[in-house]
């Protein structure tokens, strides 16, 4: 029996820290993953940053390290004594999702070779990434920064033609045309070692970092598989984020800095009101709790402020719409407290008013995601810790695999 005793023997245990780090909150999750079962969501937080009146970006800087460092020592704290019965001991991996601004993102399509006869392979292709990067790092460093304050966050091969056909992955052969289609993201190097100086201070593992529109692409595309042509919107604090997947693959990325923040901000300007309880009244006039008396007042000021950031956003889609189609569907990524807004502000009703195309909003399909990622019912993951945490088992299960 003894020679067939690695037939049975247990799969191990992975305990892994998620954090999302944006402009105006930092949430962090456990997350313990067997190769090949469900992921379980142990422990979730989620803290907002102090809320700037006027705009700060180094004060910003100081606030969102000094807030992830917090949440960091709540998961250790709080968080690891919810691991007892699983066989963990501590995180094996730190998995950090930045969201805008803190990176920068670059879509390539760059060729293989011209001719009748090109040699095509995953090497090839590698190696077409890796110039690439190289080209997009060159040449922020010689419009932005030196090269020793820029990083390299990741890069990755989106897409792969062979012949004017899209193929998942590249055998060594000979054909007619070959390209790759590459997504670069670059942060500044003092704020990847800020992060990480703050995460390491409280957790001794590796820290792998990732840009928020690659991995909500990654996730929204294998959750939604039904939906060839859809676009995202994530709205943070002080950036809105939009990505164009146009037959399953990302073809366009694009941002402006107007986010949840520019809506308190204004409400704070035209009435006074300090910016907690301005905070605070969004929250009711969403729930519709706010006295009459506020409700008028209120509501004049924050759709003023939501037709600004409509009618940015509409000049973002027309400037995209130049060169790739525009979906009718878009998944909207969003704040509990703010959601209400916009999803009011894309009804049929309003979107018809100002005279636009029609975009058709969809819910992340969170059923599908349940069948791979499972948490206690005391727990209320919003739907980015809910794909974070399926993001980390299929990163599990591919190294499993490998």
């Amino acid at each position: 029996m003894a020679l067939f005793s690695f037939l049975s023997r247990k799969k191990p245990a992975h305990l892994e820290v998620l954090l999302e780090i944006g402009s105006a909150s930092v949430a962090g999750s456990l997350v313990v993953v067997i190769p090949g079962e469900m992921a379980h969501i142990l422990y979730v937080t989620r803290r907002d940053l102090p809320f700037q009146k006027e705009l700060d970006s180094k004060k910003l800087l100081i606030d969102t390290v000094a807030v992830t460092k917090s949440v960091s020592e709540e998961l250790l704290q709080r968080g690891m004594p919810q691991t007892a019965g699983y066989d963990v001991e501590r995180p094996e991996h730190i998995h950090v999702i930045l969201s805008s601004p803190w990176y920068v993102a670059h879509l390539g399509h760059v060729s293989l070779g011209e001719g009748d006869e090109i040699e095509a392979s995953e090497e090839v292709a590698r190696e077409a990434l890796d110039t690439e990067a190289t080209r997009i790092l060159a040449e922020y460093v010689e419009n932005e920064l030196p090269a020793s304050q820029v990083a390299l966050l990741e890069k990755r091969i989106i897409g792969m033609r062979l012949n004017g056909y899209p193929v998942t992955h590249i055998s060594p052969q000979i054909v007619s045309s070959a390209s790759v289609s590459t997504y670069v993201s670059i942060v500044p190097k003092s704020v990847e070692d800020a992060f990480s100086s703050a995460i390491g201070s409280v957790f001794h593992a590796d820290i792998s970092f990732s840009s928020f529109t690659f991995f909500s692409y990654a996730m929204l595309r294998d959750v939604c598989e039904d939906i060839a042509h859809f676009s995202v919107f994530h709205v943070n604090g002080e950036v809105t984020d939009m990505a164009i997947i146009n037959d399953g693959e990302l073809s366009q990325v694009s941002s402006f800095p107007l986010g949840k923040n520019f809506i308190i901000r204004a409400l704070c300007r035209d009435t006074g009101v300090p910016p907690l309880l301005c905070q605070s009244d969004i929250s009711l006039l969403t729930s519709n709790k706010i006295s009459e008396s506020e409700k008028n007042t209120v509501r004049m000021v924050v759709e003023k402020a939501k037709m600004e950031w409509a009618s940015v956003f509409e000049s973002s889609l027309k400037s995209i719409s130049q060169s790739t189609p525009i979906p009718h569907i878009t998944i909207p990524l969003l704040d509990r407290e703010i959601k209400p807004l916009f999803i009011e502000m894309f009804s049929k009703k309003a979107i018809e008013k100002r005279g636009i195309p029609y975009l058709e909003m969809r819910e992340v399909p969170t059923e599908r995601i349940k069948k791979e990622v499972a948490y206690p019912t005391n727990l209320v993951p919003d739907i980015k810790m809910l794909l974070g945490a399926l993001y980390i088992k299929r990163l599990v299960d591919k190294q499993y695999k490998n």
